[in-house]
């Protein structure tokens, strides 16, 4: 089964992904190039409001409670 662009959510790649596990394990479920793009240029989008000084929730700010805290942008070196 390939996904395309359109209606790509979370929620539909995991409602695919379970639909067709139980009904043939032995599936794959892939990303059409189109898809691919879309998700890489939405990866830089994210990176670039990380690395700006401009507060964005989740982004480069804490969450819930900590949403006020700010996160050093150096961030994913501690993630390698």
């Amino acid at each position: 089964m390939e996904l395309g662009v359109s209606h790509l959510t979370p929620r539909t790649v995991w409602s695919a992904a379970k639909a067709l596990a139980t009904a043939n394990p032995s599936s794959v479920i892939s990303l059409s190039s189109a898809a691919r793009s879309r998700v890489q240029q939405s990866a830089q989008v994210v990176l670039h409001k990380a690395e700006t000084t401009s507060p964005v929730y989740g982004i480069n700010t804490g969450v819930g409670a900590l949403r006020s805290s700010v996160i050093d942008t150096s961030f994913g070196a501690w993630q390698k």
